[in-house]
Parts: structure tokens; sequence; C-alpha cells
């Protein structure tokens, strides 16, 4: 392509004013739109070559205009894998409106993958009749939508949390506290002492009830970046700060997760209270990587969930009735979801619970990771 193409002059963003007041209209309106934030882009009416684009793409795509390819190819790798085929569709269906001579404009969203984190990012497309050379193009605007999108996230998540603590109050709490209710009025006309003892135990299951509603209440998802957590070691600290009686901990590989070191430590203590509640005093808990850096899991010795039950075991509320909350699996949920982490439920070796959390991307074989929207993994050698 010789210097003084179109697309080079349009690129470069060095359309010279002359005498042709179309030239002065056009350096005009090219130095406005280098001063904008949102992506203005210009590419031939087949997407066969990227006519322009204004200094906003080099901020968001984090390479120069000069460094552009021809292709397209080039400027779709960054995209998130998964939603490449849906900028495609797009793309063919805006190039036919134009092969059409149909305006039409296509409105699409995708992720953007740069420097291990994720952008999201709102795009619009349409058509130019009369675009370089009066030849049809394509021009379209992208602007960056992370925040609008995390914003949105947080408060979906506030209300799901509310909606839970509405039926905590309405039906967890209820029942204990009837119960209270009525042993009280017993104890008041017969004095025996057993009613008491039912009132304490009703007492005691509202305390509980109300520290995991609090917990589920407060779990809000943290704008600080995710930093390297060693799993083992939250292990030991969540261990240390749950009542484990006779049980016994054993953290079988080092596992290094991005993460939010206080999501995960939570994450960690309801699986451990978990696994002690349901398998007894003396259950074996253990912790250790996925096969090949895929994620990381614990497991324990105990009595485990049936498999026809795992999908509910999920759900809010499910309890096997060794005085848990069914909370517990809601927050450890709760705080995969917010990393992007896939959780499921297996069967140990001894036939306990084995809660597994990874990404199906996984390690690379060079033993670096493949990032994610919220995070990765990395197993130890």
């Amino acid at each position: 392509m010789s210097d003084d193409s179109p697309r080079d002059e349009l690129a470069s963003g060095t359309v010279e004013d002359g005498d042709d007041p179309r030239a002065v209209g056009a350096g005009h309106l090219l130095a406005l739109a280098d001063r904008l934030d949102e992506v203005i882009w210009v590419m031939r009416a087949d997407f066969s070559e990227v006519l322009y684009v204004n200094r906003a793409f080099e901020e968001l795509w984090g390479y120069s205009r000069r460094e552009m390819s021809d292709s397209i190819e080039g400027h779709l790798d960054a995209i998130h894998p998964e939603d490449r085929d849906d900028v495609r569709e797009a793309m063919a269906q805006q190039a036919a409106a134009v092969a059409d001579g149909r305006d039409e404009e296509v409105h699409y969203d995708f992720r953007l993958r740069r420097d291990d984190q994720v952008r999201w990012i709102e795009s619009v497309a349409f058509s130019i009749q009369g675009g370089m050379n009066h030849e049809p193009a394509i021009g379209g605007i992208s602007r960056d939508v992370t925040e609008r999108v995390r914003r949105e996230r947080r408060l979906q998540e506030q209300v799901e949390r509310l909606d839970q603590a509405t039926s905590f109050i309405t039906h967890d709490l209820r029942n204990p506290l009837n119960v209270a209710q009525g042993r009280l009025e017993q104890y008041r006309a017969t004095a025996d002492p057993e009613n008491l003892d039912a009132v304490a135990e009703a007492i005691d299951r509202i305390e509980a009830i109300t520290t995991d509603m609090l917990e589920l209440v407060s779990l809000e998802s943290s704008d600080e970046p995710r930093r390297p957590v060693d799993v083992g070691t939250i292990a030991r600290r969540a261990w240390n700060t749950v009542d484990t009686r006779e049980a016994e901990l054993v953290v079988v590989d080092d596992v290094t997760v991005m993460a939010d070191a206080s999501h995960l430590r939570s994450l960690l203590e309801n699986l451990i209270r978990n696994a002690v509640g349901h398998g007894g005093d003396d259950v074996t808990v253990r912790v250790g990587a996925l096969p090949g850096g895929a994620g990381f899991y614990l497991e324990d010795s105990g009595r485990g969930i049936p498999e026809p039950e795992r999908e509910s075991a999920l759900e809010h509320g499910y309890s096997t009735g060794y005085s848990g909350t069914g909370t517990g699996l809601t927050i450890v949920r709760r705080v995969a979801e917010a990393h992007g982490w896939d959780m499921s439920l297996a069967e140990s070796a001894e036939g306990g619970l084995r809660v597994e959390f990874g990404h199906e991307s996984g390690a690379t074989a060079d033993g670096g990771v493949d990032e994610s929207e919220d995070g990765w993994f990395d197993a130890a050698d």
C-alpha cells in the first residue's frame, strides 16, 4: 500500500487541510475524534481492512495505530475467545446490510483481554454509503463499560443477598423463635427445666442463623485487584478459626490462586465447618490441586452427599440436619462465582464430599496460566 493511500492518512489522523472544503472538514473531524474517549473506527465494507481508528483505540487495545494489521484478525485476537463468534456474526450482519445498500445499526457487546485483565466493551456499527473514494464502508463506536457492568453485577448480587436474608427472617428464624416461645410458655406453666434446655437450643440456633445471614449479606464483591494467594496457607488460618474438634487437616499440594484472600478464607471456613459437622469429630480434611493445575479441591472422609442430592445441595437452605443452617454452601458458591471459578461436588476416595474449584481453560502446557475474567490457577510442580 502506498504512503499516500487514504487508509494511511486516516489511520495516522494526518489528513491535510487544503482548498477542497471537504478535506478541511475531514481534518477537523479527525482532530475532534482523536479527543474522544470512545473508540471511533472505519473499515472497508467487507471488514478486510481497517481504514481509521482514533487515539482511544491505543488506550483500550494497548498498541499503536501504526502497529495495526491490515487484517481484522489481528484486531479480533484480543477479544475473549467466548465472544469472538458473536462479534464475527455482528460483522457479517453489518457487511450484508452495506452490500444491500441498507442503513442499519448493529449493536453488540464483547469482552476484551489485555494485561491479564478483562474489559467489557459496548459497540455499535453503522453503514457509511459514501465512504473512502466514494465506496461503501462501515463505521463504528466502541466504549469501555466495565465499571457499569461491575456496578450492575454488584447491585444484582445485593438484591439476591437481600432476598435470601428475607427468606432467613420469614422462615428460618421463625421456626426456632416459635419453639423458644412455646417452650418458654410451657416452662411458666409447668416449671419443667427441660423446657429451658429446649429454649437454649432454639436461641443457639437463632444465633447461628443470624451469624450466617450477616456473613451472606455482607459478602460483597471487592474492587481491589486479586492477588496470588496460597490456598494451603489460607486453609490453615481458616482451620484455626473453626471448631474442628479432633479432626485433621492435610494440605496435599501447594496451590496458588488469584483471589480475594478474605473471601477465600470465608469459602474454606464454611467448607471446613461443613466437613466437621457432617463427618464427625475425627474426620480428615484434605486440600490439594486438581490435575494439570486446573484448580483446587477440598475433600473430607465423612459421609458425603448422595449424587442425586448434589445439585440441590448448592441451593440456598439445603441441610442434612446436623444443625447446620443450610447457608454454608450458598456462601461458598457465591465466592466461587465472584472469582469466575466453576464449582462442582463429587465423592472423595473414602466416600466423603469433594468440592472442586476450577476453570475450563486451566493451566497452559508450559506451566503458565490462562487468564479468565476474574482469576486463574497455578499449581506448583
